[in-house]
């Protein structure tokens, strides 16, 4: 939410996606855009 959406994965980002963001009641988020970790394995860092 604080970049410019110069990549393919940030296409849709917005400042008005923090509402939804709020809204869904998630506790905390993981992303990863490195395609060498695979994502089934972020738990494990």
């Amino acid at each position: 939410m604080d970049s410019f959406p110069y990549k393919t994965e940030l296409r849709h980002e917005s400042w008005r996606n923090a509402e939804k963001l709020l809204a869904s009641g998630a506790k905390f988020s993981l992303m990863s855009d490195h395609p060498v970790i695979l994502q089934r394995n972020m738990f494990l860092l």
